[in-house]
């Protein structure tokens, strides 16, 4: 059976990596300019204050919505990597976003180990830049194919109004919402930990949810807990080493979260929650999708999926009601370019389900 596994993994892997461009030998092209965006938080992330939380402010125009977009495994610089920028760009519109989320394998395929390479400007600035807004950042493993990688893509947080990856760790606030950003890579794969970043790490993230007052506790990495995708396939329903890593998050009262969101498997999602608290995957804004459908069947813990469809995934947090609920949006390629997949769906807190992700 695990052989049969690794078989089918190998037969997707290969097929995903056609639809993704080669690395091209690195080509030098000086950041261009572009115009400051509102209610910028990086510069601050970028020199933090021992014992303060970055906010975003509230940009005063009577809106009570704080619009998130969220998306990862993007960096192909194919046809549908644009398609799906195109669709953000057009949701935008009518649905302005405050800040977005981008959650890992940033630069297909093997990352970019240079804060001036020509993708970044072909790949990030042209697609994303013109949506007027701060992505903030995580890292996705093949972002650490190169050595420099990681620290090409935070040094870039200098040279760019759009892009933020300050540390590979870190958390802000918005409004009634807490984030907090994580590396997973070394999570998943231990032997590319460092210097013992992740044990750092988990005693940081344990003491900031445990610190947090926020209403809405969100963690954002690039590796799932949870998935019905090929990955949680292959173990049974959830990545292990990352469930062992979050133990204490996940089991232990007064250290959980609300929300966690990923990339990582090649589709979206929404499970079911555990222990009061969701699980969502965005994992389809631009390389090939692997279609789970065909080779997980009769799964229990989800509530949506799609691995037919690229998008994207809204947050919407209504400051005077305290609500959060998720949207995924699909691309079209007519006008108006984007849909409505499903949603939106309310996030109730502390919502459980007596369906086990982990099927072992």
């Amino acid at each position: 059976m695990r052989s049969f596994r690794l078989l089918i993994l190998t037969l997707l892997v290969t097929a995903c990596a056609s639809s993704q461009r080669a690395t091209p030998p690195s080509q030098i092209c000086p950041p261009s300019p572009g115009n400051p965006v509102p209610n910028d938080i990086c510069p601050v992330l970028l020199e933090p204050v021992p014992g303060v939380i970055p906010s975003v402010p509230d940009d005063q125009d009577g809106d009570s919505v704080i619009r998130i977009l969220a998306f990862g495994d993007f960096g192909s610089g194919s046809a549908k990597q644009a398609e799906t920028a195109r669709a953000m760009k057009e949701y935008s519109t009518g649905h302005p976003f405050d800040f977005g989320l981008i959650l890992g394998d940033n630069f297909y395929p093997d990352g970019l180990a240079a804060r001036d390479d020509c993708r970044w400007e072909e790949d990030w600035e042209k697609l994303y830049t013109r949506l007027g807004i701060r992505f903030y950042a995580v890292l996705g493993n093949h972002d650490y194919h190169q050595p420099d990688g990681p620290v090409a893509e935070m040094a870039r947080s200098n040279d760019s109004t759009s892009w933020c990856l300050p540390a590979s760790h870190y958390t802000f606030q918005a409004g009634p919402l807490q984030f907090f950003a994580i590396d997973t890579t070394a999570i998943d794969k231990p032997g590319r930990d460092s210097d013992g970043a992740m044990d750092k790490q988990k005693v940081w993230l344990e003491q900031a949810l445990a610190d947090s007052t926020a209403t809405w506790k969100i963690v954002y990495g690039h590796h799932p807990v949870y998935s019905n995708g090929v990955h949680g396939w292959l173990e049974g329903g959830t990545l292990k080493n990352v469930r062992r890593y979050l133990d204490a998050p996940l089991t232990r009262p007064g250290l959980g979260f609300d929300v966690y969101l990923t990339g990582h498997d090649h589709d979206l999602q929404i499970l079911q929650p555990q222990n009061g608290m969701h699980f969502l995957i965005s994992g389809a804004a631009g390389d090939g999708a692997t279609g789970f459908r065909r080779i997980l069947r009769g799964r229990k813990c989800r509530v949506w999926d799609t691995a037919k469809q690229r998008g994207f995934l809204v947050l919407e947090a209504d400051t005077k009601s305290g609500t959060l609920s998720a949207t995924f949006v699909g691309t079209r390629t007519a006008a108006p370019y984007y849909e409505v997949l499903y949603g939106p769906m309310p996030i109730t807190k502390g919502a459980t389900s007596t369906a086990a992700c982990a099927r072992r």
